[in-house]
Protein backbone atom coordinates (compact mmCIF):
# COMPACT_ATOMS: atom_id res chain seq x y z
CA UNK A 1 0.00 0.00 0.00
CA UNK A 2 1.19 3.75 -0.28
CA UNK A 3 2.76 5.31 2.50
CA UNK A 4 -0.22 7.86 2.18
CA UNK A 5 -3.00 5.00 2.66
CA UNK A 6 -1.41 3.74 5.47
CA UNK A 7 -0.68 6.83 7.65
CA UNK A 8 -4.34 7.33 6.84
CA UNK A 9 -5.84 4.65 8.86
CA UNK A 10 -6.43 4.49 12.50
CA UNK A 11 -3.81 3.05 15.04
CA UNK A 12 -5.94 0.42 15.40
CA UNK A 13 -6.04 -0.47 11.94
CA UNK A 14 -2.23 -0.15 11.75
CA UNK A 15 -1.80 -2.92 14.10
CA UNK A 16 -4.36 -4.95 11.95
CA UNK A 17 -2.48 -4.73 8.98
CA UNK A 18 0.88 -4.92 10.50
CA UNK A 19 -0.19 -8.09 12.03
CA UNK A 20 1.08 -9.54 8.18
CA UNK A 21 4.06 -11.89 8.20
CA UNK A 22 5.13 -9.06 5.62
CA UNK A 23 3.96 -5.59 4.95
CA UNK A 24 5.08 -3.57 2.31
CA UNK A 25 4.84 0.08 2.17
CA UNK A 26 5.51 2.41 -0.82
CA UNK A 27 6.90 6.15 -0.95
CA UNK A 28 7.43 7.70 -4.08
CA UNK A 29 7.24 11.33 -3.46
CA UNK A 30 10.95 11.47 -4.82
CA UNK A 31 10.49 9.46 -8.18
CA UNK A 32 7.32 11.84 -8.73
CA UNK A 33 9.08 14.95 -8.38
CA UNK A 34 12.00 14.11 -10.67
CA UNK A 35 10.33 14.10 -13.28
CA UNK A 36 9.18 17.37 -13.10
CA UNK A 37 10.53 20.65 -14.72
CA UNK A 38 11.43 22.21 -10.97
CA UNK A 39 14.21 21.05 -9.62
CA UNK A 40 12.97 22.53 -5.98
CA UNK A 41 10.40 20.07 -6.31
CA UNK A 42 12.85 17.56 -6.03
CA UNK A 43 14.50 18.71 -3.12
CA UNK A 44 11.72 19.91 -1.57
CA UNK A 45 10.33 16.38 -1.99
CA UNK A 46 14.03 14.76 -0.10
CA UNK A 47 13.02 16.70 2.77
CA UNK A 48 9.61 15.64 3.11
CA UNK A 49 10.34 12.15 2.81
CA UNK A 50 13.48 11.92 5.18
CA UNK A 51 10.27 13.23 7.42
CA UNK A 52 7.70 10.88 6.03
CA UNK A 53 9.97 7.99 6.70
CA UNK A 54 10.80 9.15 9.90
CA UNK A 55 7.17 9.31 11.01
CA UNK A 56 6.46 6.30 9.66
CA UNK A 57 9.71 4.36 11.57
CA UNK A 58 7.92 5.83 14.61
CA UNK A 59 4.58 4.75 13.94
CA UNK A 60 5.35 1.56 12.96
CA UNK A 61 7.37 0.66 16.21
CA UNK A 62 4.99 2.61 18.84
CA UNK A 63 2.02 2.01 17.17
CA UNK A 64 1.58 -1.09 15.14
CA UNK A 65 4.35 -2.73 17.69
CA UNK A 66 6.39 -3.78 14.95
CA UNK A 67 9.70 -5.03 15.89
CA UNK A 68 11.86 -4.58 12.55
CA UNK A 69 11.45 -1.90 9.97
CA UNK A 70 13.20 -2.21 7.12
CA UNK A 71 13.79 0.97 4.51
CA UNK A 72 15.13 0.31 1.22
CA UNK A 73 14.98 1.64 -2.34
CA UNK A 74 14.60 0.45 -6.05
CA UNK A 75 17.75 2.49 -6.38
CA UNK A 76 19.71 5.46 -5.29
CA UNK A 77 20.18 8.30 -7.13
CA UNK A 78 22.70 11.90 -7.68
CA UNK A 79 20.75 15.18 -8.14
CA UNK A 80 22.59 17.57 -10.33
CA UNK A 81 21.53 20.81 -10.32
CA UNK A 82 23.29 22.00 -13.74
CA UNK A 83 22.18 20.92 -17.12
CA UNK A 84 23.46 18.10 -18.80
CA UNK A 85 25.78 18.28 -21.71
CA UNK A 86 24.36 16.53 -25.22
CA UNK A 87 28.03 14.81 -24.80
CA UNK A 88 26.48 12.90 -21.72
CA UNK A 89 23.84 11.69 -23.42
CA UNK A 90 23.70 8.70 -25.90
CA UNK A 91 21.55 8.04 -28.45
CA UNK A 92 20.75 4.87 -29.50
CA UNK A 93 21.85 3.93 -33.10
CA UNK A 94 21.45 0.78 -33.53
CA UNK A 95 19.29 -1.77 -34.00
CA UNK A 96 17.43 -2.88 -30.32
CA UNK A 97 14.85 -5.25 -29.48
CA UNK A 98 13.87 -3.00 -26.32
CA UNK A 99 14.77 0.62 -25.20
CA UNK A 100 14.57 2.46 -21.20
CA UNK A 101 15.84 5.55 -20.14
CA UNK A 102 18.40 3.45 -18.79
CA UNK A 103 18.83 0.74 -21.08
CA UNK A 104 18.44 -0.55 -24.35
CA UNK A 105 18.80 -4.58 -25.38
CA UNK A 106 20.36 -5.52 -28.52
CA UNK A 107 21.27 -8.39 -30.46
CA UNK A 108 24.29 -6.61 -31.26
CA UNK A 109 27.69 -7.14 -29.54
CA UNK A 110 29.73 -4.43 -31.73
CA UNK A 111 31.71 -1.26 -29.54
CA UNK A 112 30.24 1.69 -29.28
CA UNK A 113 31.88 4.34 -27.64
CA UNK A 114 30.15 5.09 -24.26
CA UNK A 115 28.00 2.35 -23.68
CA UNK A 116 28.78 -1.25 -21.74
CA UNK A 117 27.10 -4.05 -22.99
CA UNK A 118 26.58 -7.42 -20.93
CA UNK A 119 25.02 -10.69 -21.91
CA UNK A 120 21.16 -10.71 -20.96
CA UNK A 121 21.75 -14.60 -19.33
CA UNK A 122 25.14 -13.26 -17.28
CA UNK A 123 23.17 -9.71 -15.63
CA UNK A 124 19.64 -11.78 -15.57
CA UNK A 125 17.40 -15.11 -14.77
CA UNK A 126 16.68 -14.63 -19.21
CA UNK A 127 17.42 -17.27 -21.09
CA UNK A 128 17.30 -16.54 -24.53
CA UNK A 129 17.99 -18.56 -27.78
CA UNK A 130 19.91 -16.07 -29.90
CA UNK A 131 22.31 -13.96 -28.02
CA UNK A 132 21.12 -10.73 -26.51
CA UNK A 133 23.00 -7.79 -24.55
CA UNK A 134 22.28 -5.50 -22.19
CA UNK A 135 23.37 -1.98 -23.10
CA UNK A 136 23.81 0.63 -20.56
CA UNK A 137 25.85 3.81 -20.75
CA UNK A 138 29.39 4.38 -18.98
CA UNK A 139 29.28 6.19 -15.55
CA UNK A 140 26.97 8.78 -14.65
CA UNK A 141 26.11 9.16 -18.53
CA UNK A 142 22.86 8.44 -19.71
CA UNK A 143 20.68 7.81 -22.89
CA UNK A 144 19.29 10.72 -25.19
CA UNK A 145 15.55 10.61 -23.74
CA UNK A 146 12.59 12.88 -24.18
CA UNK A 147 12.17 14.93 -21.29
CA UNK A 148 15.20 14.89 -19.87
CA UNK A 149 15.99 14.48 -16.20
CA UNK A 150 17.91 16.35 -13.75
CA UNK A 151 18.82 13.45 -11.84
CA UNK A 152 21.55 10.95 -12.18
CA UNK A 153 19.41 8.02 -13.75
CA UNK A 154 22.81 6.83 -15.49
CA UNK A 155 23.40 3.08 -16.59
CA UNK A 156 25.54 0.87 -14.63
CA UNK A 157 26.34 3.76 -12.21
CA UNK A 158 27.37 3.66 -8.10
CA UNK A 159 23.83 4.49 -7.05
CA UNK A 160 22.10 2.40 -9.84
CA UNK A 161 24.10 -0.45 -8.44
CA UNK A 162 24.15 0.03 -4.74
CA UNK A 163 21.02 -0.24 -2.61
CA UNK A 164 20.21 1.95 0.43
CA UNK A 165 19.08 -0.30 3.04
CA UNK A 166 18.36 1.21 6.55
CA UNK A 167 17.63 -1.42 9.66
CA UNK A 168 15.24 -0.08 12.41
CA UNK A 169 15.24 -2.25 15.68
CA UNK A 170 12.58 -1.37 18.34
CA UNK A 171 14.61 -2.56 21.66
CA UNK A 172 13.20 -3.39 24.61
CA UNK A 173 14.08 -2.40 27.83
CA UNK A 174 13.79 -3.71 31.10
CA UNK A 175 13.79 -1.01 32.92
CA UNK A 176 10.84 -1.06 35.88
CA UNK A 177 10.93 1.55 38.76
CA UNK A 178 9.88 0.33 41.89
CA UNK A 179 6.44 2.63 42.82
CA UNK A 180 6.10 4.55 46.24
CA UNK A 181 2.68 4.54 47.65
CA UNK A 182 1.51 7.65 49.45
CA UNK A 183 -1.62 8.04 51.74
CA UNK A 184 -4.10 10.21 51.58
CA UNK A 185 -5.87 11.43 54.58
CA UNK A 186 -9.08 12.95 54.22
CA UNK A 187 -11.10 14.78 57.32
Amino acid sequence: MTYEEFMSYDGHTQREICKARLVYIFHDAIDKASHSSSPFDVITACKKAVQDLTALISRLHATANVNNVILTADHGFLYNDIRFEDKDKHSIKEDCIDKKTRYYLTTSNSKVDGIIKFPLQSVSGIKSHEAVYVAVPEGSNRLAAPGGYNFAHGGATLQEMIIPVVHSKLRKTDKTEKVGVIGICHH
